[in-house]
């Protein structure tokens, strides 16, 4: 019985496989290193602005204040101040054409 000639290209993909491996894990490696490295740049260009947040705010942050209610307003104040702006607007404009 003959045995099946082998060609010379046999354990080709295994090479080529284990030459690219680790020059594919380099790559991701780096991919994730460089995303840590802009997470932490993104924190410390935003510290100054925390901090500055916090030197006027104090302890009363957004979490802590009391917030109106949801919905429509309670009263027609809005256009109360709407009609009162109109006015200013109508009498200031009326004494810029004098």
């Amino acid at each position: 019985m003959r045995r099946p000639e082998r060609s010379k290209a046999s354990g080709q993909a295994l090479l080529e496989t284990a030459l690219i491996l680790p020059l594919l894990f380099v790559l991701l490696l780096n991919v994730i290193n460089f995303g840590y490295i802009f997470v932490v740049g993104l924190n410390l260009a935003a510290a100054p602005r925390s901090g500055a947040l916090y030197s006027i705010m104090g302890f009363s942050t957004p979490g802590t204040l009391a917030l109106p209610a949801a919905g429509p307003p309670a009263t027609n104040s809005t256009i109360r101040w709407w009609a009162a702006s109109a006015t200013i607007r109508s009498s200031v404009a009326a004494a810029m054409t004098r």
